[in-house]
């Protein structure tokens, strides 16, 4: 049982670790492009993280794979004006990331892994 919650606790850490870097990495390059970050959302699926950042205009959403295989087919599905919408991001190599703008999302969700942003992984290997 003991064990059970260190790994749980380190595999929390080793997460956070992910989220820093990847967020120290992208962050930089979306205010060098003049992009104003106002607020950031997160979700999870398997072994990749997706952040999307509140802009002007719509989101930016940054796809991360951190698992050991790549990830065939990933797309994102979101809540738009005109009901359910998919944004395909295609494939994302193993330890990658796929910078994707979306233009027009709402800015209102429900909660961080809510029905206004999420990503869903189709056949990841």
């Amino acid at each position: 049982m003991m064990t059970r919650g260190l790994s749980n606790i380190v595999a929390g850490l080793a997460m956070a670790l992910v989220i820093a870097l990847v967020s120290s990495a992208v962050i930089p390059q979306l205010i060098e492009r003049g992009i104003n970050v106002e607020r950031g959302v997160f979700c999870s699926y398997s072994s990749v993280s997706v952040f999307a950042f509140v802009t002007g205009s719509g989101y930016q959403v940054i796809a991360y794979n951190y698992g050991p295989k790549d990830v065939e087919k990933a797309y994102i599905i979101y809540n738009g004006s005109s009901g359910l919408e998919v944004y395909d991001i295609g494939k994302i190599p193993s330890g990658s990331y796929s910078l994707i703008s979306i233009y027009g999302m709402p800015l209102s969700y429900r909660d961080s892994c809510g029905s206004s942003i999420e990503l869903k992984v189709v056949n990841g290997k």
